[in-house]
């Protein structure tokens, strides 16, 4: 008895929502949200100049000002002092309960698109695929990760720690960067990053203390792309004397940070068919700084570092409702198209089906017209 009672619970009810119909609920519950953000902020703006009063007089007592200090600058090296002891120089990343749970479930995860060719009379694509989507292809191979970065040790670099999706878990030491503090970064750690030192960027949730969430789907990847062009590149740590000894050379943290391929709204047919589905077909080329193959001493440079190309191999397509905004947890607005489910089934094969179908439907009601 028990046992059908957990069998029966796992499953899914019989009268379940579609998931259009979660998505549409989902995304006027993010505008309802965003409205109500809104005019709580107005109306705390509001209040604050409702505050502001006009005195008698502008030379009014001094009394009623905060009075500048006006001491030197040691009455501020103790305080610095003691801050800097609170601080610990090493890279471990904590990990209590509390900090992981933290950041546990934070990444904004997609949903399988619910997608069947069986009925040749329904098309359960999107109605508003062409208008209102973006996509992210070719998405790589890799584990699903939180990138929060904190002050480094100079004004100019900072640290980041990577976080794993689900339970929050630190998964690497702190290791430098060149993002800017107080930015938080939607990630995916290469499967082979070892090999080729790449942190691949999904999204931006916060960048330089400037929160990005609620921003719609086509800004926050359109800022992704803009910042991480302006960012520097990051030298790789010289070898090892075990690599240089004839291993390979093994990246001891990722030093490339690299962007998922954003394809913008219109999404036509043609555009999906010839360059969104391909992108997620095929295996990705990309160059990577690698120290020189001889021995070098000291720190890296820049100039002394060589270019190598590296295959990336794909895990499928994302597509998101291009108004919507970042949410944690699993979503409806954000849906994931997989290269390969099993050796039988493909929802990649199946998408490209239904998309041709589409397309055939499109040129013949052209055709009737």
């Amino acid at each position: 008895m028990s046992s059908s009672r957990k069998d029966a619970f796992k499953l899914p009810p019989l009268d379940r929502i579609s998931q259009a119909a979660r998505r549409k609920k989902a995304l006027e519950d993010q505008k309802r949200k965003r409205a109500l953000k809104f005019d709580q902020s107005r109306n705390l703006s509001l209040d604050a100049f409702a505050e502001l009063t006009l005195g008698q007089d502008e030379d009014e007592d001094e009394t009623l000002y905060p009075k500048v200090v006006q001491s030197g600058l040691a009455s501020f090296a103790s305080a610095f002092t003691q801050s800097k002891k609170k601080h610990s120089p090493k890279n471990h990343v904590k990990s209590s309960p509390a900090t992981n749970a933290r950041w546990a479930d934070k990444c904004m995860y997609a949903e399988l698109l619910e997608m069947s060719c069986k009925d040749v009379h329904s098309d359960p694509l999107p109605s508003d695929l062409h208008t209102s989507w973006v996509a992210l292809s070719p998405v790589p191979v890799g584990k699903r990760c939180l990138a929060i970065t904190r002050e480094g040790p100079s004004f100019t670099s900072s640290k980041i720690s990577l976080r794993s999706r689900l339970l929050g878990k630190p998964l690497l030491s702190y290791f430098p960067s060149t993002l800017p503090t107080n930015t938080i970064l939607d990630c995916i750690l290469d499967a082979d990053w070892r090999s080729n030192g790449i942190l691949h960027v999904l999204d931006v949730i916060r960048w330089k203390g400037q929160e990005l969430a609620d921003c719609e789907a086509g800004m926050r990847f359109w800022w992704r792309d803009t910042r991480l062009s302006e960012l520097s590149s990051l030298p790789p740590p010289p070898s090892s004397p075990s690599s240089s000894q004839g291993g390979s050379y093994s990246y001891p943290y990722p030093t490339t940070l690299l962007a998922v391929p954003y394809h913008p709204a219109p999404l036509t047919i043609p555009t999906l068919l010839d360059i969104v589905v391909p992108a997620a077909r095929n295996t990705r080329i990309v160059e990577v700084l690698a120290p020189p193959a001889h021995e070098t001493t000291g720190d890296m440079d820049i100039d002394t570092a060589t270019q190598i190309s590296h295959s990336l191999s794909s895990d499928g397509l994302l597509l998101y409702v291009a108004e919507a905004c970042y949410e944690s947890g699993t979503s409806p607005l954000s849906s994931w198209v997989p290269l390969q489910e099993d050796a039988n089934s493909s929802s990649m094969d199946t998408f490209e089906q239904l998309l041709r179908r589409r397309a055939e439907e499109g040129s013949s009601l052209a055709m009737d017209i």
